[in-house]
């Protein structure tokens, strides 16, 4: 993508063209930086020479700074998806890098790199962990977000600090293939679905 965003006004016809209601900012590192509130940015543009105010500037005075413990941050960047199934993300100079599903977004604030799994897993209605040989999260779909019984950052945390389960006591499947072993948990929300990399 090389579209730019150069003004309010550019900003505000790419809130409409996606029907976002929030806009991701993300810095160098791709990292979520904060995001940009369209109530925020329409509400400050009273006047004409408002609407021609400069992107960095904008961004400077209305850049909402998010705080990756804060569960709040992230479920205002979900609203989008009731309206969406695609957000654009700019960064802090107001280029468009890309546009992101629920999923990676959920992955960009979890500080995970963009993988395969959002687009085989994300709209699946059952949970789905990916964990690491040593049982560290590195991927979970929305629907497995939403069992987690601890709220927060994910990611990188063990399987049973982020879910009431232990595998040792109660595997379902526990199937290997090749170096992945999948397995399942029974959750009081349902089951989740857990595919662990093997030694």
């Amino acid at each position: 993508m090389e579209e730019k965003v150069n003004t309010k006004a550019d900003l505000i016809r790419l809130f409409f063209l996606y029907s976002a209601i929030s806009i991701p900012v993300v810095n160098s590192k791709k990292e979520i930086a904060g995001f940009l509130s369209k109530q925020d940015i329409i509400a400050s543009s009273g006047m004409m020479e408002d609407l021609n105010m400069g992107i960095q500037r904008v961004i400077e005075h209305h850049l909402n700074t998010v705080d990756r413990e804060n569960i709040n941050s992230l479920n205002l960047l979900l609203q989008n998806f009731s309206r969406t199934k695609k957000i654009p993300v700019i960064d802090q100079k107001g280029k468009i890098i890309d546009t992101w599903q629920r999923g990676q977004l959920i992955s960009a604030w979890e500080g995970e790199e963009e993988t395969k799994y959002p687009d085989l897993f994300d709209k699946l209605l059952v949970g789905v962990v990916v964990t690491d040989t040593s049982g560290k999260i590195v991927y979970l779909n929305p629907a497995a977000a939403s069992m987690a019984t601890e709220k927060g950052k994910k990611k990188g945390r063990n399987l049973s600090e982020v879910f009431l389960v232990n595998l040792e006591l109660e595997p379902i499947l526990n199937k290997k293939v090749g170096n992945l072993i999948f397995d399942a948990a029974p959750m009081v929300d349902g089951v989740i679905y857990i595919i662990r990399k093997g030694e």
